[in-house]
Parts: C-alpha cells; sequence; structure tokens
C-alpha cells in the first residue's frame, strides 16, 4: 500500500463515526468504539436508561466513558498533514442503500409507511404527500416519544408495584383474621366436644338408673300382684267365717285359731326403694358461644376524660390508660372542678343513652378494681359509696383471688395479673355483663331500667397498690 493509501485508511480509523471527521476529544466507549464528545452528548441527549453506541448500539453506561488522550494526539497530527482539511465525509460508508437506487442513501424516513427511502424514492408517486424527514430528525423524535412512554411505564410500574405491596398487606390483614377467626371457631368446637361429651356420658347414667328403676318397679307390681291374690283370698274366707252362727263358728274353734294366725302372721308388701336421681344435663352458658363475634360486632372506642380523673391519678397512652399509684398524694386544691374526689375513680369521654355496646379492659397489677357505667349527673363529691341508686352501676372484685361467679374456673388464678374484663351493655334491656375473657366467664349481668346518658366508669381502692387499666381497641 502506497503512503497516500495508509494516510487515508489512517484518517477513516481515526474518523468520528457521527460527525465523519476527524475525532475531536474522543471517547472510547464501553465496547471499543471512538466518538467525538460533543458527537456523543448530542446523540444521547434527552436519554435516560439507554445509551447505545452509535455503530453497534451496546448499551454504554455514561459515567463509564474515558477520553483517549491518544486519539486526541493522532487527530491533531492528521489535521496538520496536507490534504486533511477536506472533511472525511466523503470517504466514510454514508449508511445503508436503497435496493432501487443503489446510488443512493436512504437518508429520509416516511412516517406514513414508517420505512427508509432515499430522495429519489421520496420524490416517487408511492411516496408523494407522504411526511419525509431526515433520518436524525426522524430518529431524535422517535427516540422522544419513546422517552414520553418510558416514563409512562415507570409509573405505571410504580403504581403496579405500590397496589402489589398494598394487596399483599390486604392479603397479610385477612390471613390474620382468618386465622384469628379459625382459632375460636376451634376452641368452640372445642368446648362444644367436651360439652357434648359430658352431656352423653351423664345421659348414659341416667338411663341406665332409670332402667334400674324399672326393673325393680316391675319386679315390685310382680309381688304386688301376688300378695294381692292371696289378701284377697284371706278376705273372701274371714267373710264367709264371720257370717257363721254362732254355734258353727265356735265349733269350728281350731280353723278359726288357724285362720286368725294366718291374718296375724300376713306381710303387706315392702315399701319399693328406686335410686337417687341422677346428676342434672349440663347446660352450655348462653353467653359461652359466640361471644368473640358479639364483643367484635358491638365494640365501641371508648377513650379516657382526663377531666373527670380523680387529683391522683395519671392518664396516658392517648387517653386509652389510667394508672392508679400507690401513695402518691396531690393537694386537692389541683383537683379539677369535674374530677372525682371522693374516691379514685374516671369516666370515659363517650357518652351512650341508646343501644348495644361493648369495651374490654385490662387490668394489671394488684388490688381491687370496679369496672361499669354512670350517669352524668353521678355526684363525684359525695362521701357515699357508689351505688344504682346515685346512677352508677358497677362490678367490684379483688385481683387476688378468683372471680365469684357460679361459671368460675379454678385456674383463673394464672390471670390475676393480667386481667381482660368485658363489659356489655344492652341500654333497652338494662343489662350491664361483665364477662371475663380469655377463660370465657361470665361474671355477673346487672339488670335495672336506664334512662339519660350513661358514662363507663373506672374505679379502683386507695389501697391497689400498682394497679393500672387499659382499654382495649382489639
Amino acid at each position: 500500500m502506497d503512503q497516500e493509501g495508509c494516510i487515508e485508511e489512517l484518517q477513516v480509523q481515526a474518523s468520528c463515526p457521527v460527525c465523519l471527521d476527524i475525532l475531536r476529544d474522543p471517547m472510547t466507549l464501553a465496547c471499543g468504539h471512538n466518538c467525538c464528545e460533543s458527537c456523543l452528548q448530542q446523540r444521547w441527549e434527552d436519554l435516560l436508561d439507554v445509551f447505545p453506541c452509535p455503530v453497534c448500539q451496546h448499551h454504554c453506561a455514561p459515567e463509564r466513558q474515558q477520553g483517549n488522550s491518544q486519539l486526541r494526539a493522532l487527530g491533531n497530527l492528521l489535521r496538520q498533514l496536507p490534504g486533511t482539511d477536506i472533511g472525511q465525509k466523503d470517504k466514510w460508508p454514508e449508511g445503508p442503500r436503497c435496493p432501487q437506487h443503489p446510488q443512493q442513501v436512504l437518508s429520509l424516513f416516511c412516517e406514513q409507511d414508517l420505512e427508509l427511502v432515499c430522495t429519489q424514492c421520496g420524490l416517487s408517486c408511492e411516496h408523494r404527500g407522504h411526511a419525509l424527514t431526515p433520518v436524525p430528525k426522524a430518529a431524535t423524535q422517535h427516540r422522544q416519544r419513546l422517552k414520553v412512554y418510558l416514563q409512562s411505564l415507570k409509573r405505571q410500574l410504580a403504581d403496579a408495584q405500590q397496589g402489589l405491596e398494598l394487596q399483599n398487606r390486604e392479603t397479610e390483614e385477612l390471613s390474620l383474621q382468618v386465622q384469628t377467626i379459625k382459632a375460636e371457631l376451634d376452641c368452640n368446637v372445642q368446648e362444644s366436644q367436651r360439652f357434648l361429651q359430658r352431656y352423653m356420658e351423664i345421659t348414659d347414667t341416667q338411663i341406665s338408673s332409670a332402667m334400674e328403676a324399672l326393673s325393680q318397679a316391675q319386679e315390685s307390681r310382680d309381688q304386688l300382684l301376688v300378695q294381692s291374690s292371696s289378701l284377697q283370698a284371706l278376705q273372701r274366707e274371714l267373710a264367709r267365717t264371720s257370717l257363721q252362727t254362732d254355734t258353727q263358728l265356735l265349733l269350728r274353734g281350731p280353723q278359726l285359731s288357724r285362720l286368725l294366725k294366718r291374718c296375724e302372721d300376713f306381710q303387706g308388701p315392702e315399701a319399693c326403694s328406686f335410686p337417687p336421681q341422677a346428676e342434672a344435663s349440663p347446660s352450655l352458658p348462653y353467653h359461652y358461644v359466640g361471644i368473640y363475634s358479639i364483643f367484635t360486632r358491638f365494640l365501641t372506642l371508648v377513650s379516657l376524660d382526663p377531666e373527670t380523673a380523680h387529683h391522683n391519678l395519671f392518664v396516658c397512652g392517648c387517653y386509652k390508660m389510667v394508672l392508679f399509684p400507690w401513695g402518691r398524694r396531690v393537694p386537692s386544691g389541683d383537683a379539677r372542678a369535674t374530677g372525682f374526689t371522693s374516691h379514685m375513680a374516671i369516666l370515659s369521654s363517650q357518652a351512650f343513652e341508646a343501644g348495644r355496646h361493648s369495651w374490654v379492659v385490662k387490668i394489671s397489677g394488684k388490688g381491687t378494681w370496679a369496672l361499669g357505667v354512670c350517669k352524668a349527673s353521678f355526684p363525684r363529691h359525695a362521701l357515699q359509696p357508689p351505688s344504682p341508686s346515685l346512677g352508677c352501676w358497677h362490678l367490684e372484685q379483688h385481683v387476688d383471688s378468683p372471680p365469684d361467679s357460679a361459671h368460675s374456673h379454678a385456674d383463673l388464678d394464672r390471670y390475676r395479673d393480667t386481667l381482660c374484663i368485658g363489659v356489655f351493655l344492652d341500654y333497652e334491656l338494662g343489662e350491664l355483663s361483665f364477662y371475663h375473657m380469655p377463660q370465657r366467664v361470665h361474671l355477673a349481668t346487672i339488670c335495672d331500667t336506664f334512662a339519660g346518658s350513661l358514662l363507663p366508669y373506672f374505679s379502683a381502692r386507695p389501697e391497689s397498690p400498682g394497679l393500672s387499666m387499659t382499654i382495649l381497641t382489639q
């Protein structure tokens, strides 16, 4: 190869594939191709994630591109050689050729047919009246459209991911609810099975006792029939003998003596004894089945009213918790005008004038607690103990001992330090019921006629060390 050919080949190799001129501030891409820095910035303008190589379309990261100082020096030397002042565009391949006009380059883009055409094809009848755009401009426009769609897809993808996360959370919540309901149903089924087993055992015992009593009754009946026949025969013989004349009666002295002996020796029927009555059949408490469902259905969000609290009480936890501190004495001058001063108590902010309402209170510590409802007009400075006559209906229990109830269980002592007491108010029926929630034990029911506004009531004795009450929201 002669010297001019080598120089021309060198110029081609040192030319930019975008501007077709000798490289200026060349940048080496990850794929190994080189391009002018300004041409590369112009080509990648308005792109976000995909930055293709102008030659091979290989994806390149912008931050990993490096300047090539050796190519920069080579380009400067080539521009100083004679005959290199003419651009290299004529020596660089001008792109794909038109198959119908090989001498023409596909330099236009038909927007209607969406294909590359040459200048001569653009003037033909086939593309006459069509919008023809130069390839660089058309490529830029389509890249911008792709960018717009890409951004829209990104937003849709973010929304879909957010919706998926929300769906996952809702699925987890529903799964937790299903597990809770299943656990409650399993507990109810197990308790019902135990109840039915006990009922069958007692019923079998009652049936066995009844069958034994029936057999004894039949035997006694047969004996009574035999003795009745003998008694009737003796009665007839006595009647005939008594109707005889005096002489006839005395002439039959030996027979009369034997007859009287039979009457003296005759024994009446023995008293029939039956086995004692078997144990009464057990009955499932009406409040047991579905107690959690009832409390969940009528659960009312109750919060404490600090304005009604005794001045020695602490109210915290977003007005859901009250502490009854031991030995704390605040001067009575700090008492609120609407607060209790006669005993350590507090009311809720909610008042009920109708309907059914339930709330659950967790009691921690030891001491004597009291829960219930009272009227808004209940005297808070009176020295009399709370009573229905004053407008207060409540249940008072000591934490150290199991609740006094016909349905109490011996293992309630395990829950002495932490009790969960459910309170259920049926305003129209005039019933206020209390339940031990973990054991589903019915503690008591207060019946009365309610009128006016009723407020949940929380109280404890002064000698209750460190007792606290927390209103549960679930």
